[in-house]
C-alpha cells in the first residue's frame, strides 16, 4: 500500500477517535438533561459537555494539521463554559450560577484528556506493531 494512502488513513483514525469519543459525550449530557436523577440533571450535562467541546476542538486541531498541545485544548474547553457560568453569576447570560459547576467542567475536562491519552497509546502501539486499523502497513 502506498504511503500516502496508509498517511491518510492515520489521519482519519485520529479524526475517527475526536468523533467516536465525542459523540457519546454529547448523547450522554443530553441524556442527563432528561434524567430523573437530581445529580445527575444538575451535573451531568456539565461534565459531559465540556468533554464533547475538547472531542470537537481535537477535531478541528486534526483537520487543521497544526497540532495544538492537549493542555492548551484543555484550557480553552474549560475556559468556555467556565466564562458563560460567570456570565450567569454577573446577569450577563440568562441561568443559575452554581460555583460546583467549574469542578463538573474540570471534571469532564480531565476526563477527555485521559481518554485521549490512552487512545493515543493504544493507536501508537498498533502503529509500531503494523497493525492500525486492519494490517495496512
Amino acid at each position: 500500500m502506498a504511503n500516502g494512502t496508509l498517511k491518510i488513513i492515520k489521519e482519519s483514525a485520529k479524526i475517527s477517535k475526536g468523533i467516536f469519543m465525542g459523540l457519546p459525550a454529547m448523547f450522554a449530557g443530553s441524556a442527563c438533561k432528561e434524567s430523573t436523577n437530581s445529580f445527575c440533571q444538575a451535573y451531568g450535562f456539565d461534565v459531559f459537555a465540556p468533554m464533547a467541546l475538547y472531542y470537537v476542538l481535537d477535531c478541528f486541531n486534526q483537520i487543521l494539521g497544526e497540532p495544538v498541545n492537549k493542555y492548551i485544548r484543555g484550557v480553552v474547553t474549560f475556559a468556555i463554559p467556565a466564562t458563560m457560568e460567570l456570565g450567569q453569576k454577573f446577569g450577563l447570560y440568562h441561568g443559575a450560577y452554581d460555583s460546583r459547576d467549574f469542578l463538573a467542567y474540570a471534571t469532564g475536562v480531565l476526563l477527555s484528556m485521559g481518554t485521549e491519552i490512552i487512545a493515543d497509546k493504544i493507536l501508537s502501539n498498533r502503529s509500531k506493531e503494523g497493525k492500525l486499523i486492519t494490517n495496512l502497513e
